[in-house]
Parts: C-alpha cells; sequence; structure tokens
C-alpha cells in the first residue's frame, strides 16, 4: 500500500469485542534511530473514526515498508504505548 504513496488510506484493527475504522494519512519521510540503526521511513498518522485515539507508524521502505516503530495513543487518557525494531533477521540469511 505504502509503495504506491497514496495520501490518505482507510484501515480497520479488531480487538476482543469490535472492529475499528482508521482513517490514514500517508505524512511524509521521516529518518529515526533505532537500536536496529538508523532508518529512512514514511510517517503514517491514524485516527480512529469511533474514539480519536491514534496510531502513529514508521515503516522502512529499505524493508518492504516493515512498521520499525508504531506509537498508540488513547484519546480519553493520553496513555500509549510504543514499539520499535531492536533487530531483523532475514530469512535464509545471516544478516541481522
Amino acid at each position: 500500500m505504502l509503495s504506491s504513496s497514496p495520501k490518505k488510506f482507510v484501515f480497520h484493527v479488531a480487538d476482543y469485542h469490535d472492529l475499528h475504522t482508521y482513517d490514514a494519512t500517508l505524512a511524509g519521510k521521516e529518518t529515526i534511530d533505532t537500536e536496529y540503526g538508523e532508518l529512512g521511513t514514511w510517517r503514517v498518522d491514524a485516527i480512529n473514526r469511533e474514539n480519536g485515539n491514534r496510531f502513529t507508524f514508521w515503516c522502512a521502505p529499505k524493508l518492504d515498508y516493515l512498521p520499525v516503530r508504531v506509537k498508540f495513543e488513547r484519546a480519553d487518557t493520553g496513555m500509549g504505548s510504543m514499539t520499535e525494531l531492536k533487530s531483523l533477521q532475514l530469512r535464509g540469511t545471516n544478516k541481522h
């Protein structure tokens, strides 16, 4: 999806009880530092239509648009979480 560079798109996330719809926007290119190393990424900002919760994804083109950082923030409390790529083993290689 990102490889064709759309500006806006919709995706869905299922939780224990519901299917949530997110409106996403391709925010632009960013270079980020991770434990894996410095990566050029596309940042995607997404907001839940029903409750305003937000996701931000940083996807690395050189890793086939793998999300290398994901941030989640609840609209009601401002609390959230973030996960980030630390290492990667490509199948059939010794590259980490």
